[in-house]
């Protein structure tokens, strides 16, 4: 009695070839004996020491002897490396064979830890175990941005993957209420991607994710049969410097022939909380990174909203002015620059009520103290007229008497700066992780604001 085929056992189902399984299965293999039905025993054993087992993968030559099972009908067979193998059982001169197929299925991309820095060498390989381009993705600059996550399953052999594509299916974290759509999916579900190489795709049509907690980290799943296998994370991000978010304008009221407000304006300004009476303005020059216009830009004739403060010139400035501190970068500049500037907003309120602007019957206090005319407005007057003077800037220096001495400023081109200069305490890298922006301090390479 000889050797009909081999199949495998599964409870009292038994199935022949060829078979697909994941790597580290164990199958249940059996040599059913010969002659009779191929898939039912026969009676009675083989003869004594038969049949043999072996196997040899479908790139190998020779086949390895599974000596410890010789004599056995039934044998488990698995293996920890993917492949296509044949597992024969011989008796005497006939043999039995079946295919088995072990294979494996990760994300091959994305690929990589998007948290960790990269040259610009790595960001550019995308199998880079740091940040790189497949796993640090931007929205587009359109007016309906869109944000492309191209996934990839590695599925080893490669001879499985007809079989085990149709099998997968992926799964992307939102952003905020955006649901990202897959170029290929399962049937009426265009969120649930299926198949090994697919893209999904998140499309904000009112432009940008409106918040910046909508950005950054997300995580890619991938399913076989239904099961979770394996994640990667991402991060997604804005281009910086484009003007696309869903935002107002957030130039200054009145003001006319100002460009949009830039997306990292629009997201800094909500992650830091600035305020509604702060603006961009990049009418204020290239030299001038913030300033509030009621003191700076201060007149007779034009009366500003002394609460606003203007901001310009973050995003790109390798040198700073010299009232902002040099050594903060980025975001955190940013976040410098508004506590600067709300010293001016109080020291313009301290300063306006020194005066007596009530019952004189003259427009000279009619917009507060003055910081930058001649005359200069910086008295009261008793009863009595002019004679009767009550001077609040002795040194004409535009500053109230006692707010500084001479030895206190620092500042050779106005003496407001240095309180304001000390209110700067924000250091370096505080708000890094709140800059999503592309380039900013989380893409590519961390704390560098260029990259």
């Amino acid at each position: 009695m000889g050797v009909k085929k081999v199949v495998r056992v599964e409870g009292t189902t038994q199935t022949d070839g060829p078979l697909i399984v994941p790597v580290g299965t164990s199958v249940l293999l059996k040599a059913l004996r010969d002659p009779g039905d191929a898939m039912v025993e026969q009676t009675g054993p083989f003869p004594a020491d038969w049949p043999k087992w072996s196997f040899k993968k479908s790139t190998d030559v020779n086949d390895q002897q599974l000596e410890s099972q010789t004599g056995s009908r039934q044998i488990p067979f698995s293996q920890t490396k993917p492949g296509a193998y044949k597992v024969k059982a011989e008796c005497g001169s006939s043999n039995g064979e079946i295919e088995v197929t072990f294979f494996s299925v990760e994300i091959h991309y994305p690929h990589g830890d998007p948290t960790v820095s990269a040259t610009s060498t790595a960001w550019n390989n995308r199998l880079s175990d740091g940040a790189n381009k497949s796993n640090e993705l931007t929205f587009t600059e359109t007016a309906s941005p869109e944000c492309p996550v191209p996934c990839e399953a590695r599925i080893l052999p490669v001879s499985a993957i007809d079989a085990i594509a149709p099998r997968l299916t992926w799964d992307i974290t939102d952003i905020g209420e955006i649901q990202a759509t897959w170029s290929q999916h399962v049937e009426g579900n265009s969120t649930t991607g299926q198949g090994w190489q697919i893209t999904a795709t998140y499309l904000s049509p009112d432009g940008l994710p409106s918040n910046n907690s909508d950005f950054g980290a997300k995580t890619v799943t991938l399913f076989l049969d239904g099961e979770s296998i394996d994640t990667a994370n991402i991060e997604v991000f804005y281009l910086k410097d484009e003007r696309n978010h869903p935002g107002t304008n957030m130039t200054p009221p009145g003001e006319v022939g100002i460009s949009r407000a830039p997306n990292w304006f629009y997201y800094w300004h909500q992650a830091l909380e600035a305020g509604n009476n702060v603006y961009y303005n990049q009418k204020i020059g290239t030299t001038v990174m913030a300033k509030v216009p009621a003191m700076k830009d201060w007149s007779y004739d034009k009366a500003y909203n002394k609460n606003e403060i203007w901001i310009h010139y973050v995003s790109k400035a390798d040198t700073r002015p010299s009232a902002i501190r040099t050594d903060r970068t980025g975001i955190d500049l940013f976040a410098n620059a508004l506590l600067h500037e709300a010293v001016h907003v109080d020291q313009i309120q301290r300063a306006d009520s020194l005066l007596d602007q009530n019952g004189q019957g003259d427009t000279k206090w009619e917009h507060g103290w003055s910081w930058n005319k001649t005359p200069r407005n910086h008295y009261n007057v008793r009863p009595g007229g002019r004679r009767n003077w009550i001077y609040l800037d002795s040194n004409n220096n535009d500053l109230p008497d006692g707010w500084l001495t001479d030895s206190d400023n620092t500042d050779s081109d106005n003496s407001v700066e240095p309180e304001a200069r000390a209110a700067e305490t924000v250091s370096e890298n505080t708000h890094w992780m709140l800059d999503w922006g592309n380039p900013g301090k989380q893409h590519m390479t961390n704390q560098d604001y260029r990259n």
